[in-house]
């Protein structure tokens, strides 16, 4: 198996690539399972749920802070107006980030007085996580247009593994508040960000007069803030609202718990979800029409299949197993994460096969999904007469619900693909497959594709040629 895929990766640039990012991952994910025990050792629920309010309220700023101009670097055909854009991407972020200091600030009365000092305080560094987070991932669009991959990993884990040492070293030391896992977290991020500048310097070099200023690209594609955007907002919001209300709801413990309980729960899954997504894509991307719904079909049933065992047995097991990996105070989110057992099985089965709206060009389908997606659990939250095991299962059993309707879409779009003739849908194949390519290797599972829902046209540039002193 390892020589196949050895050979498989020395034939396909794509699948070498792919492997390299998805290796970095890996290995970022089984370092922070290992490091759980310890931090929740260290850290009680309580505290870990103050820095889930922090994490949840920046990363939603996070995913638009550039207000997706980051996504068109790899646009241009000239690496000049790609410098452009990552200026144009870091100005936005700076304006972004300021304004949460700003709203940090004037809300620090009010958010003392209900909320505890510790909590205050912690949120006037929000700008400068967001700053440091968002200017990270515009720089790993640059990486991503030179082909660096080696880098975009290497942050990736730095990110993880640095915040969490440095998390647990405080603690040592004795800072076991909010701030120590604030400021550790704080740590990773800063020296993964020096880090990965450290990669580019080109990117900083001055661009031509007659390269277009910031505010014509801005204009030329105003798109991303406007269509991209909200899709992009409305992800970040529904998974970071549902962690804000259950904390808001059941306290500062119960947020906690839960964190613990996705975070060892769903990283397997998103490992699963990568190799499969790696297989599904390569043919998803040149099926012929009257083949795709046969396609998505066994893929759903193979999904179905190869998570039925896995997923019975950490039903059964997520209780006692969870509860002793952490730790005597963690209990609960053993409880937790067997609750969320269907919806997690649903989503083996579910993101590869999003990809299918982006090259049946139906994105608006997934748009629209994923409004209700996000409405229906946050809806509930608000309104849940249910104690925090309950919520959390009938939360479980919703967004599998909503799934299984995203699956039977997904069917009903490979259809309609299959009973179209071609000439009267011309594609370029090779664009959707290089635009699919840059989604996936960048590793964010997007519901729409940027350059084909936005009409731009695939403009050969200057990618793949490291420029000198580039790493």
């Amino acid at each position: 198996m390892i020589e196949w895929i050895k050979k498989r990766a020395g034939s396909s640039p794509f699948l070498k690539h792919m492997l390299t990012l998805v290796t970095g991952t890996a290995l970022a994910q089984i370092a922070s399972i290992l490091l759980q025990p310890v931090l929740s050792r260290i850290y009680s629920p309580e505290v870990t749920g103050d820095l889930v309010v922090f994490s949840s309220l920046t990363a939603i700023v996070i995913s638009v802070a550039a207000l997706r101009y980051d996504m068109t670097i790899m646009l241009p055909k000239s690496d000049d107006e790609a410098r452009q854009l990552k200026r144009l991407s870091t100005r936005s972020i700076v304006i972004s980030s300021a304004i949460f200091t700003l709203v940090s600030i004037a809300l620090y009365p009010y958010i003392k007085t209900n909320y505890g000092t510790l909590a205050a305080v912690a949120l006037l560094f929000g700008g400068a996580y967001i700053f440091m987070a968002a200017d990270s991932a515009a720089i790993q669009y640059w990486l991503n247009r030179k082909l660096n991959y080696k880098a975009i990993a290497i942050n990736r884990a730095q990110q993880s593994i640095g915040g969490q040492l440095s998390q647990i070293i405080l603690g040592a030391f004795g800072l076991r508040n909010v701030l120590g896992l604030l400021f550790g977290l704080l740590a990773g991020q800063l020296g993964a960000y020096l880090n990965i500048r450290r990669k580019v310097p080109e990117s900083k070099k001055p661009v031509p007069p007659e390269t277009p200023s910031m505010k014509e690209l801005a204009w030329r594609y105003k798109k991303m803030p406007l269509l991209n955007g909200p899709n992009t907002l409305v992800d970040a919001v529904r998974f970071n609202g549902i962690i804000l209300l259950l904390t808001f709801t059941f306290g500062r413990a119960m947020g906690g718990e839960f964190s613990k309980a996705w975070a060892l729960s769903e990283a397997p899954v998103a490992l699963i979800n990568g190799a499969i997504s790696q297989v599904f894509f390569q043919r998803l991307a040149t099926v012929e029409r009257g083949e795709m719904t046969p396609l998505v079909k066994a893929a759903i049933k193979r999904a179905f299949l190869i998570g039925i065992v896995p997923f019975t047995l950490f039903y059964f097991l997520a209780p006692p197993l969870v509860g002793w990996y952490l730790g005597a105070n963690w209990d609960n989110a053993g409880y937790y994460a067997q609750a969320l057992t269907p919806w997690l099985y649903l989503q083996l089965a579910s993101s590869p096969i999003a990809y299918i709206f982006v090259v049946t060009e139906q994105q608006q389908r997934m748009l629209a999904f994923a409004v209700l997606y996000a409405i229906v659990p946050l809806t509930f939250l608000w309104l849940t007469p249910y104690n925090a095991v309950t919520t959390i299962q009938i939360l479980s059993l919703i967004m599998a619900g909503m799934l299984c309707l995203m699956l039977t879409m997904a069917v009903a779009t490979a259809q309609y693909f299959d009973r179209q003739k071609s000439e009267d849908h011309p594609e370029d194949e090779e664009e959707i497959e290089k635009e699919l390519e840059a989604e996936m290797l960048e590793g964010e599972v997007i519901d729409v594709d940027a350059a084909e829902m936005l009409g731009f046209e695939d403009q050969p540039h200057e990618n793949g040629k490291p420029e000198e002193g580039e790493e």
